[in-house]
């Protein structure tokens, strides 16, 4: 990433500098041509990792020792080798001499053609001009497409020749480093190359092999987890059979796991040939050649820790170790280590386990991802297991000497090819798989826990009686604290609540109690408004609920106070007279408290507050219902009522029933004509949609819209109801009657959604309507929210998209004043629909009739169709006339009717 750099040449030259006390500047260079003239012009002064002839520069000399070796690849396209090449190469980057031979193997012949950068190279390449090019394999973890690799480079580092110190000293560092990190190659290439793996590249002998092969069949000595083992459905899972699998989709060839009972069954089938290759020898050639198998290169590194029982001391009291004779890691490691009167011998590494549990010996060794199942198998749970392994073993494949020598090789490439990390990634997701849980198990992985809970046991039966009850008190208080606290603001909960109520409501009965006043639960509610709220530091807000909650503890009306179960709300049990009197009270909390106080201000905060009345027990239900009466409360205040909970039932079935009714096409469009006020001639119709329900009976909109609004279901009736008209006035098109424009409102929502426009364009294009006869109405409210997150070009882009498809557009409700005029001014819009709330104000007020007609006027020099909704009266209509507005739509001469 930018300012951070790693890598392979970057982390050998960090180690460098340190031996030749020098901090190296780093000189970026495309070309090797530009890396040149920088060296000989004495702006760098080392050239390091340069590939090929170094020769072909004048005047430098290189280094002694080698930065690193790489082979050169030849890439071609999806890895594919054809019988003629053209091959791309830079012929600065290194000589070829095995690229013939490898063309004879591989059958191909080919034409070199030269480049003097790789990027020209590349894009020949990508462009088809090349069938492959040669270059360095410097990211192996990250080849594709490479068909072979062969002539290994040398990268050194460069210096100009007369600069013959640097070079002397370069020699020095180099050489020290080496004495004191001598695999420091070998680490950088496991830390940057090998990591992810390296491409599998296969010549065409070995491939020609896998096909005549078809099947491989291996077997596998360790079967413990989690390397093999047995699960319930009798097949063998575990680390080696996944590595196996791997090996078998890398190959493209099926791989037989031949299961056998033992070690020596598995010894006997690979001396006898019966098999082709062990899936988990250990890399030692001696132990392999005397059963007939030759190792690959290692794929897992075994550690073996010292396994001892608890207690006892890991320096000093190693004198007797239990140890199976049969295993390699006894002969290389144990016998050299132990004297022979120090050892136990075990017929398995199990019996090693039981035995050093039951004290019979001190130490056993045993793989570090073996130990916690072994303990668990042999219910050692007497056992600890050190922190640091005393010697490893590396598995690698045990090929069968007797097969085909290219077998020896492509498991050899395979296993250069595996991704190490997903290798221990296998082993750590066993290791970490779900174990058998027992007492002992428990007690084994959580001494500390299971220690810590039988000390606190055994010390409260032996503390004295008087420590006892004030430790259950102490205790007691903080339990209570913890139940009836709510800990974001440090205030009793909603289970306080219920707690002293009942308390206080059951003294009440016991004793008769007699009043006049009645009990009730108010909830007050901060409104959930993000656009104010989030001004306000969220500690502000905390402290101003905390001093709300003191206030109303001092009101004589309050009796408890606790916090919501939801942030920024409170819930207090209170007394009054009547319904009326607690809702004057608790409006006037609103009024006195709901404020943050800041250091020069009052910062208003808008609160709700739902009442219901206690009767019966059921706190719990009482409160939900003070909780329903406020989210429902339009006002400030709301009492929860019978008709409240009726209509929340009934919102429960029109939700329950919607989707069948879309369904079933119970939801019908009815239409209202729009007409000249002058003429009353019809001169188009609005649609509205109904409800005629199987379950519920006929419902108007606003029984049900509101809802659909809240759940979104609306877009759905919108868009059928769009297509129901469109429908019928392809049905009027097709009988040659006469056209009437069409009204369809819009939902708000459809000014959020993705993909409406292609939508409703498909809708429209599927009925191939003219131009016109389709108007869209959107509310005028629809544009607060986009106004205030400055969504402008947004909506721009709808309203124009609409009118491109063929739609008009119109602003139902106009002049509420959620329009602004900087939209108004950037936005088409054909009509402007007039609220009916400015006509019934305009006839009683003349300040009212003067914005009315300057509504109207706007309207026309914007050169908007302007029309008016909501006319129920003749004056209302004169008015109009009057004001100069030429279209009307209301119940004086028109109802909503479905089509006959």
């Amino acid at each position: 990433r930018a300012g951070h750099l790693r890598g392979y040449g970057y982390e050998y030259m960090e180690f460098l500098a340190r031996y030749g006390d020098w901090k190296f500047e780093y000189i970026p260079c495309t070309k090797w041509q530009e890396c040149n003239e920088k060296l000989q012009s004495g702006l760098i002064d080392v050239l390091p990792a340069m590939p090929g002839d170094y020769r072909t520069l004048q005047n430098v000399t290189r280094t002694d020792h080698v930065i690193g070796r790489y082979p050169m690849k030849l890439v071609t396209h999806d890895g594919k080798i054809i019988s003629q090449m053209r091959i791309g190469t830079i012929p600065s980057n290194a000589p070829l001499p095995s690229l013939p031979k490898v063309a004879a193997n591989e059958g191909f012949s080919y034409e070199l053609v030269n480049f003097s950068t790789f990027y020209d190279m590349e894009e020949a390449f990508q462009h088809r001009e090349l069938d492959g090019y040669i270059s360095p394999m410097l990211e192996p973890n990250k080849e594709i497409n490479v068909a072979s690799i062969f002539d290994r480079q040398s990268y050194r580092l460069l210096v100009r020749t007369d600069r013959t110190d640097l070079l002397a000293a370069m020699n020095i560092a180099m050489d020290e480093m080496l004495m004191d990190q001598p695999n420091i190659r070998n680490r950088l290439n496991d830390k940057y190359l090998r990591t992810g793996g390296f491409p599998l590249i296969l010549n065409h002998q070995e491939k020609e092999y896998l096909v005549q092969k078809k099947v491989l069949k291996t077997a596998i000595f360790l079967k413990n987890k989690p390397y093999a083992y047995k699960g319930a459905d009798n097949k063998i899972h575990g680390v080696i059979p996944r590595l196996i699998q791997q090996i078998s989709d890398d190959l493209n060839i099926e791989i037989e796991i031949i299961d056998t009972t033992s070690p020596e069954e598995t010894k006997q089938l690979i001396k006898n040939g019966q098999i082709d290759f062990v899936a988990d020898c250990i890399c030692d050639f001696s132990w392999a050649n005397d059963m007939n198998m030759v190792p690959t290169q290692a794929y897992l590194q075994l550690d073996y820790v010292p396994v001892t029982r608890r207690g006892n001391n890991v320096e000093d009291n190693f004198k007797i170790v239990a140890c199976a004779p049969d295993l390699l890691y006894t002969k290389n490691f144990i016998f050299p280590t132990y004297p022979s009167e120090n050892r136990i011998y075990a017929e398995n590494l199990q019996d090693c386990f039981k035995i050093v549990n039951e004290g019979g010996a001190d130490v056993l060794y045993a793989p570090r991802s073996e130990v916690p199942y072994m303990i668990e198998e042999t219910n050692s749970y007497n056992l600890e297991v050190a922190s640091e392994s005393d010697f490893s073993d590396e598995l690698s494949l045990g090929v069968y000497t007797g097969s085909d020598s290219r077998l020896w090789r492509i498991l050899n490439k395979e296993v250069n090819h595996l991704d190490t990390s997903k290798i221990h990634n296998s082993v750590n997701g066993e290791i970490n798989a779900p174990s058998h849980f027992s007492l002992q198990w428990l007690i084994y992985h959580y001494p500390l826990r299971a220690m810590a809970i039988f000390l606190l046991i055994a010390a409260i039966i032996a503390a004295a009686s008087w420590y006892r009850i004030r430790l259950r008190r102490r205790h007691t208080s903080q339990i209570h604290h913890l139940a009836y606290t709510d800990s974001r603001y440090n205030l009793p909960n909603v289970l306080y609540l219920r707690k002293e109520a009942q308390k206080i409501l059951q003294q009440e009965t016991e004793s008769d109690f007699d009043s006049d006043l009645n009990h009730y639960i108010v909830h007050f509610a901060t409104v959930d408004n993000n656009e104010r709220h989030l001004k306000y530091d969220q500690i502000l807000r905390s402290e101003q609920l905390k001093s709300m909650a003191e206030k109303l503890k001092s009101q004589d009306w309050v009796e408890i106070v606790s916090t919501g179960e939801e942030i920024g709300s409170l819930t207090c049990f209170c007394k009054a007279e009547s319904n009326a009197a607690i809702s004057k009270l608790a409006l006037g909390a609103i009024h006195e408290y709901g404020y943050i106080v800041t250091k020069d201000s009052r910062i208003w905060i808008q609160i709700k507050a739902g009442i219901c009345r206690v009767e019966g027990n059921d706190l719990t239900q009482i409160i939900g219902n003070a909780k329903i009466a406020c989210d429902a409360a339009t006002e400030e205040v709301l009492t929860f009522s019978t008709k409240l909970q009726e209509d929340l039932n009934f919102e429960e079935q029109v939700e329950a029933n919607m989707e069948t009714a879309l369904k079933d096409g119970e939801f019908q469009a009815w239409y209202q004509s729009e007409y000249d006020l002058k003429t009353h001639n019809v001169v188009g119709l609005e649609v509205f949609v109904r409800w005629q329900s199987s379950k519920l009976g006929f419902l108007l909109p606003n029984k049900f819209m509101p809802i659909f609004e809240r759940n979104g279901f609306i877009i759905s009736v919108d868009y059928f109801i769009l297509e129901e008209v469109c429908k019928f006035q392809r049905s009027r098109l097709d009988e040659k009657a006469q056209i009437k424009p069409i009204s369809v409102n819009q939902s708000n929502l459809h000014l959020t959604e993705e993909h409406y426009i292609e939508k409703v364009k498909s809708i429209f294009k599927k009925y191939k309507l003219p131009r016109g006869i389709i108007k869209l109405e959107f509310s005028e409210t629809a544009f607060e929210d986009l106004i205030q997150h400055k969504q402008i070009e947004r909506i721009t882009g709808i309203l124009n998209a609409l009118q491109k498809i063929g739609f008009s557009v119109t602003i139902d409700n106009f002049g509420k004043g959620y329009l602004s005029y900087n939209l108004l001014n950037q936005i088409s819009i054909d009509e402007m629909k007039i609220d009916r709330g400015l006509i019934d104000s305009s006839v009683s007020s003349s300040r009212m009739k003067e914005i009315l007609s300057s509504i109207i006027t706007l309207g026309k020099k914007l050169k908007m169709r302007v029309a008016c909704e909501g006319i129920e009266s003749q004056e209302q209509e004169e008015l109009l006339k009057n004001l100069g507005c030429e279209y009307g739509q209301g119940f004086l001469h028109s109802e909503s009717a479905p089509l006959s």
